[in-house]
């Protein structure tokens, strides 16, 4: 029907334009994009994502100067993030309620270039997960916590992930950051040390949906205090995250809400309006429960980041701006060194295994021993396995190492300047090709 509808359009009428993706009835929505509980709903969603697909290939066919887009193009993406990772005067800080870490790898990928910081929330990891943070993106690295960080789970027993903390930051300004162990499993602070050093918290507070998240929310409340208490006389302090109470709808008047807005009060906490940032099932954007509170001023207003396309989860980023003196290390593509890989046709494997043999036996006994940690044991056992096999795996020299013959002499100096002497003079008599001329002879016999 779109195709018909184009050919009958004149040609001359498909000027420069731009159709954005909720243009006329084409209703947009993140549900185009991933499916729900409403799975109906998205149904339809993702058939208008389908049809105005085709509509953009079918301009593009005819060679139309109208742009239209199924979700954001990368110039529409630039109005909501603005790109400012080389600015030394200002730091971009990101809080986001990811719901489930392991599925926003395209995120990441999506905002790297823009922001600094990252404060996270449920990233669904346990204890033993963690280092998984420092995989996300090679240009990224981070610290969090889990809900089981103080009593961790075994690994065969972990159940569905739920809840837990991050920060992460860009490699380039790791110098400026220190992590802080103060609060529990559902706050991670950092310090920033710039001129105004920064302490910055990615907060996680509980929902209403259980009967004791009353007492927790109250006890977060009090470790947040605690931390501004313990800091606030020599720094500046960022909370930012899923603050779980929406302290701008007027209808609500919950005595949660009473009590973050006493805190603030007391604190001197600071925050502001930036619309709703939670999606409901049925993909409607319903309540504003995620915030930045600041002490700072200066801070520039919060903002939410709409229209993300690698976003899946049900709540809108949100960004804040800090000025600050900030120098970023530049990081060149040959920085990290390649991996080496064992190449195991190479490696002496009865030499390699008479090594482990030899050096296994120290461990055993460390674990039969009362005080063991079996992480710091386990760390040690597979440096040995890797050092090991590295040790007997035999590289290529690619000739830097090869012998160099000394084979030049005097006699063969000589002889070198007499024929480029006799070819000298050969060419100055204009080249004579006659074989009985002398300076020719002299020419071919040196």
């Amino acid at each position: 029907m779109g195709r018909k509808s184009n050919k009958k359009i004149p040609q001359n009428v498909f000027k420069k334009g731009y159709v954005p993706w909720n243009a006329g009835t084409k209703i947009y929505c993140l549900s185009g994009h991933r499916c729900g509980k409403a799975h109906f709903y998205s149904a339809t969603k993702h058939a208008v994502t389908a049809l105005t697909e085709g509509i953009r290939w079918e301009l593009r066919e005819i060679n139309s100067h109208i742009k239209i887009t199924t979700d954001l193009t990368s110039s529409h993406r630039e109005r909501n993030i603005e790109c400012n990772n080389n600015n030394q005067d200002t730091l971009n800080i990101l809080s986001f309620n990811c719901k489930n870490i392991k599925t926003t790898g395209q995120f990441f990928q999506e905002i790297e270039k823009s922001i600094d910081i990252i404060l996270i929330q449920e990233h669904w990891l346990f204890h033993f997960e963690l280092e998984q943070l420092k995989e996300l993106h090679p240009k990224l690295v981070g610290v969090g916590k889990a809900v089981d960080s103080d009593n961790p789970i075994a690994a065969s027993h972990v159940p569905r992930g739920y809840g837990g903390v991050a920060v992460l930051w860009q490699k380039s300004i790791d110098r400026y950051i220190k992590p802080l162990p103060d609060g529990s499993s559902r706050l991670q602070c950092i310090e920033l040390t710039i001129d105004k050093p920064q302490i910055i918290i990615s907060a996680y507070l509980p929902t209403k949906s259980s009967n004791d998240s009353y007492d927790i929310f109250l006890d977060c409340l009090d470790q947040i205090y605690e931390i501004v208490q313990k800091y606030g006389g020599t720094h500046e302090i960022i909370v930012g995250g899923d603050l779980n109470e929406d302290l701008y709808n007027p209808s609500n008047n919950s005595r949660r809400k009473h009590k973050l807005n006493d805190l603030m009060v007391e604190c001197n906490l600071k925050t502001n309006s930036k619309g709703l940032t939670f999606i409901n099932v049925n993909g409607i954007d319903t309540s504003e429960i995620d915030y930045f509170l600041y002490t700072d001023p200066k801070c520039e207003p919060s903002k939410r980041l709409i229209d993300l396309p690698s976003n899946v989860s049900d709540h809108h980023p949100i960004s804040m701006r800090i000025k600050c003196n900030i120098t970023r290390e530049q990081q060149s593509r040959n920085s990290e060194k390649q991996k080496h890989k064992i190449r195991w046709n190479k490696v002496d494997k009865s030499r390699y295994e008479e090594t482990i043999s030899r050096n296994i036996g120290d461990f055993i006994e460390r674990l039969n021993s009362d005080k063991v940690n079996i992480e710091v044991i386990t760390l040690q056992a597979m440096d040995l396995l890797s050092n090991t096999a590295k040790q007997l795996d035999q590289k290529k020299t690619y000739g830097k190492n090869k012998l160099k013959l000394n084979v030049w002499n005097k006699e063969i100096s000589e002889s070198l300047e007499a024929n480029k002497l006799a070819y000298k003079n050969w060419k100055s008599a204009g080249r004579p090709p006659n074989i009985d001329n002398i300076l020719l002879t002299e020419k071919e016999t040196h």
